[in-house]
Parts: C-alpha cells; structure tokens; sequence
C-alpha cells in the first residue's frame, strides 16, 4: 500500500531546506545563472559554492541532481562537483529548436540555442535512470522548444514536456522530488501529475503567490 502523497510550497529562500531535515531522491535544480538574465538582480552574485554545501546534505543516497545551467559556467561547477566530492554521471543537452531570430548569427553558431543539464549524484552511487520500453539508449539530448514570451510565467520557464521527460526518467512513483527555485512551478504541477512526493521553494512572493495561482487554476 503506497503512502499518500505529501506536497508542499514554501515561500523561503532555498537554504531552509536544512531545516526541514529531508533527503531527495531526485533534485531539480534551476538556480540563478550570474549571467544578467532581463536585467534581473537575482541572476547577479549567486553564490554557488553555498549552493552545492545544500545540495550536499539534502541528497538521498542513491538520489540524482539535475541541475540547469548555460555553458558559462562550467568551469566553475565542474570545480565544485569535484570539491564537493559529486560525480558528473554525464552533461545532459536541453536543445531549443525555436530560436530567438536575434539570437542567430550570421555566421557560426546559433546563441542561447542550448542549456547544459549536470547529472549529478553522490561519488561512486548508481543512480535510477528508466528508458522508455523500445529504446536500448538515450543520446542526452532533450529536444524540447522554449516556452514563449506570451505562454509564461516566469523568463526563466522551462517547458512541461521537458520537466515531466526528466522526472519520470530519473524518479519512481511515490519518491520525493525537490525544486529550491521554483520560479513558474511547472516541477510541481508535473511531479503531481506522475505521483511523486514534491517539496518546492521560492523566495520571491509575488513569484510564489503565481505559482499557487497557476496551481489552483
């Protein structure tokens, strides 16, 4: 008999996730970039070393992170997922086929095309990883379009299709799935849909009270 399905929305910064003394089976991860997203004040001095110290203590021993990020900032994360004693299970692809015509160039490669996704667990753990019935393999690109100007919620949204691909790859029914950047709210509405546990954060209240919005609705 499975337990019923606990749910809950916090409007807090991230780091409370301590307090909670919890442990995720699968993290997902959409952290400021430090890359001045819209002129937004949150996208600039995130501090990711105090980041990964939460995601440290707030990982479930066989669980897995997903954590979003542009190639920017690889070198960086590279260096605390070594420092933090993480193993890079791969570097997953999120490829956007619509692209923005200002971000094309016209001459070499498409910009903001693409977003790295760190597949992350704890050093020397196996992580759960499902592929669908008639695939023998997954090449670690999720080709999904961006979510458009009009169609959102928050500038930084990622689409439905693409959460609820990850989530029901990465996780089992009835495990918890945990968001410290809730943002639109789609990993809540999708963990919903596929019975799994959710514990989601967002510091942001005009940002939070949307998410219980679209949530409700």
């Amino acid at each position: 008999m499975t337990s019923p399905l606990t749910y809950e929305l916090f409007n807090e910064d991230y780091q409370h996730i301590l307090d909670h003394k919890v442990k995720g089976d699968l993290l997902i991860i959409d952290p400021p970039y430090n890359i001045n997203i819209g002129d937004n004040e949150w996208d600039n001095d995130f501090d990711y070393e105090e980041l990964f110290g939460v995601l440290k203590e707030t990982l479930a021993t066989d669980g897995t992170i997903l954590l979003f990020n542009p190639p920017q900032n690889l070198v960086l994360l590279i260096k605390l997922i070594e420092q933090f004693e993480f193993e890079l299970q791969d570097l997953l692809l999120w490829q956007k086929p619509n692209i923005v015509p200002s971000y094309i160039r016209s001459q070499g490669y498409t910009t903001k095309g693409r977003e790295y996704i760190f597949y992350l667990t704890h050093k020397g753990k196996k992580p759960y990883f499902k592929l669908h019935s008639f695939k023998k393999y997954h090449d670690g690109i999720y080709k999904y379009p961006r979510v458009t100007s009009n169609n959102r919620v928050h500038i930084c949204q990622k689409p439905n299709n693409l959460i609820e691909d990850l989530i029901m790859r990465h996780s089992k029914p009835n495990d918890l799935v945990i968001d410290l950047f809730l943002g639109s709210g789609v990993s809540a509405k999708v963990a919903s849909q596929l019975r799994r546990h959710f514990i989601g954060y967002e510091n942001d209240l005009e940002t939070y009270n949307q998410i219980i919005g679209v949530l409700k609705s």
